[in-house]
């Protein structure tokens, strides 16, 4: 009785195991792709959340100093008067600051902290919003 038991139990094949691994990681593709886009908005979302409170502090200094930080002075300027510290971008790069006359910039150089680029790798500026 015994033996007729285990010869009617049957296991998983070799190839409905592979069927399942290959739905499961047509699934993990889809769910991937989806989240990747979301991870870089939500910097952009942080960068711009950054560029508001450097902004803050820069118009602090000028009220104070009637005039902003110079190139040379740059956003360390601020610290530790103005500003706590200086934030990094999402990516670990220091924001780069620049100005002309009363106009100033605020810079992230993107996913690989180099100027220019396309895509990711885009600079953000506080003067894009």
């Amino acid at each position: 009785m015994q033996q007729q038991h285990n010869k009617h139990q049957r296991g998983f094949t070799l190839i409905e195991l592979l069927v399942v691994l290959v739905i499961l990681a047509i699934i993990t593709g889809v769910v991937v792709q989806n989240f990747r886009g979301q991870d870089y908005d939500a910097a952009v979302k942080v960068v711009q959340a950054d560029f508001r409170t450097i902004e803050t502090a820069l118009e602090r200094y000028r009220l104070e100093n009637r005039r902003y930080p110079t190139r040379d002075e740059g956003l360390e300027a601020l610290v530790p008067k103005f500003i706590q510290r200086l934030p990094t971008d999402p990516w670990g790069n220091p924001y780069d600051y620049d100005i002309t006359g009363n106009t100033y910039v605020i810079i992230s150089y993107g996913t690989d902290g180099q100027a220019g680029g396309e895509g990711e790798a885009r600079e953000i500026r506080s003067t894009d919003r």
